[in-house]
């Protein structure tokens, strides 16, 4: 993971009045990993044959 420059955070910012803002993280990934996961999710549909246009 040190070699990678780019990471995905999932976590929250919380706000204590004596230590200020701190950042929780619950989920730290490789960057380009996640965005491999989610193209292949996405997943292009064809068009149905019959397509009705507005109007």
């Amino acid at each position: 993971m040190y070699e990678t420059s780019a990471y995905l955070l999932d976590g929250r910012v919380e706000q204590d009045p004596r230590r200020g803002f701190s950042l929780v993280v619950h989920r730290i990934e490789d960057l380009n990993t996640a965005l491999e996961r989610a193209q292949e999710q996405t997943r292009v549909l064809s068009r149905p044959k019959k397509t009705r246009r507005a109007g």
